[in-house]
């Protein structure tokens, strides 16, 4: 048995799972959520993983493994680029974990990485693109079955894509990124421009109204040309999408519209959405 945790800016899912290395299979047995309580620093975020993970431990024996996914790129058993966190670059998560659980491996990677992986096992294809939407885009990349991180273990960031020229400020400090274009607050300025007022994200994804519905369209617009420049560079047999806003009514047929223009060489590219949905990311800590 496994433990794997979400560390979301907000809050925090653990589950404790039957899975083996190599298994097509896995079994969630137990799951658990707390507030991650960010705002109240480093040690208080500690406090709520190590609560997370005690929750779902099992009664009689410890787990082999406890798998860490989370936003921003951890790397050597430190944290890096987790500011929305209030947690400082190089801090030492692991180091800390292992005064609570001396005795069990402890191993971390990015929250989308992880998002890949555990898509991976489902959907057992080769070459497979990880996307999420939500806050902001992120990426994950397994190629011929194996998860690909790059030099420093930061491939796959997406969201910081130029999909227009001169385009809206990120907050990369870059302009026109595919962030700005296909996040939760991209979607909400959609709104504010076309009713002037504003609207909530997750109102807006259901699509209650004509402005919804033109917000919707302008989203599923530039997702379809970000994806399409995926599908080009990667060549994949399949890019999966989750997070919060992979649930926006009609979202995936814009996206298959949009790959359908990345035609060279006859390729074909299939878009589904995540199979895991919330839980993928902590499935895909299991894996690593």
């Amino acid at each position: 048995m496994k433990i794997g945790v979400d560390l979301g800016g907000s809050k925090i899912l653990s589950i404790l799972a039957d899975y083996s290395d190599g298994s097509k299979k896995i079994r969630v047995l137990k799951q658990f959520q707390c507030e991650t309580e960010a705002d109240k620093g480093e040690t208080k975020v500690v406090e709520n993983i190590v609560k997370a993970i005690k929750a779902v431990m099992p009664e009689h024996e410890s787990p082999e493994m406890i798998g860490i996914a989370s936003a921003g790129n951890p790397y050597n058993g430190r944290m890096y680029g987790m500011n929305n966190f209030n947690i400082r670059d190089g801090f030492a998560l692991e180091a800390k974990l292992k005064k609570f659980f001396p005795n069990i491996t402890i191993k971390m990677d990015n929250d989308v990485n992880c998002f890949a992986l555990a898509e991976h096992l489902h959907f057992q294809k080769p070459n497979l693109i990880g996307i999420t939407l939500g806050t902001g885009v992120g990426g994950g990349i397994i190629i011929n079955h194996k998860l690909y991180g790059g030099t420093r273990n930061s491939a796959g960031e997406f969201g910081h894509m130029v999909i227009v020229a001169d385009g809206e400020k990120c907050t990369c400090e870059r302009k026109g990124c595919f962030e700005e274009y296909c996040s939760a607050r991209a979607l909400e300025r959609y709104y504010l421009k076309l009713a002037g007022g504003k609207k909530p994200a997750a109102e807006i994804t259901l699509g209650k109204n004509a402005n919804s519905k033109k917000a919707i369209a302008e989203f599923g617009k530039y997702l379809g040309i970000a994806l399409a420049n995926i599908a080009n560079i990667f060549d994949p047999d399949i890019i999966v999408i989750g997070g919060g806003l992979s649930n926006i009514r009609g979202l995936m047929q814009y996206a298959r519209d949009g790959v359908k223009d990345a035609k060279f060489l006859g390729r074909k590219v299939r878009i589904e959405k995540s199979f895991f949905g919330s839980i993928s990311p902590a499935i895909g800590a299991i894996m690593l």
